[in-house]
């Protein structure tokens, strides 16, 4: 929403408060309520303004505090790939997490970062959880979050294409 609003040359509206009557406001506004879904929309459809309705959202939908500290570890500290196909997904949640708390000056030691992410590793991996491990004892930059992501990736594919059987017929 931040996006096309900033495309429709609207920003400002959502960041200073300006008159109800004011047209831009009001165009922006109606960007954001065509935007929400039923839930959203009845708690913002009475506001007189963009910035009303965006501070409101925003309220609902970023909380702040210990809480919302607490489920964003919670959800990393329990994240786990449910099957060796599913390890993109589970990889793409473990960056939002880590970047939902670096948004909120939240930064986990990549070292722990990465050994959680092994941890979780399928047996079928476990090789090659050692060679990184390894890696990163002599090197403890030889990873990040990401190029550890990307062999993770290429391994578990090179696993998967190994155990299939190909068929000199097909």
């Amino acid at each position: 929403m931040k996006s096309l609003l900033i495309r429709e040359g609207l920003k400002e509206t959502i960041s200073i408060v300006t008159p109800d009557s004011d047209k831009p406001s009001q165009k922006a506004l109606s960007y954001i309520l065509l935007a929400c879904e039923d839930g959203p929309l009845l708690q913002v459809q009475s506001e007189p303004s963009a910035k009303h309705a965006w501070d409101k959202l925003r309220a609902l939908f970023n909380p702040t505090g210990f809480s919302s500290e607490f489920i964003l570890f919670n959800e990393f500290f329990n994240l786990k790939p449910e099957s060796p196909q599913e390890l993109e997904t589970y990889l793409n949640e473990a960056k939002r997490i880590v970047g939902e708390l670096q948004a909120r000056n939240i930064v986990l030691p990549t070292q722990m970062v990465l050994a959680w992410i092994l941890t979780n590793q399928d047996t079928a991996l476990e090789g090659f959880v050692s060679n990184v491990t390894q890696a990163l004892r002599q090197d403890p930059k030889a990873y990040d979050l990401e190029s550890l992501s990307s062999v993770l990736l290429d391994e578990s594919k090179r696993q998967n294409h190994k155990e299939t059987p190909v068929s000199p017929f097909s």
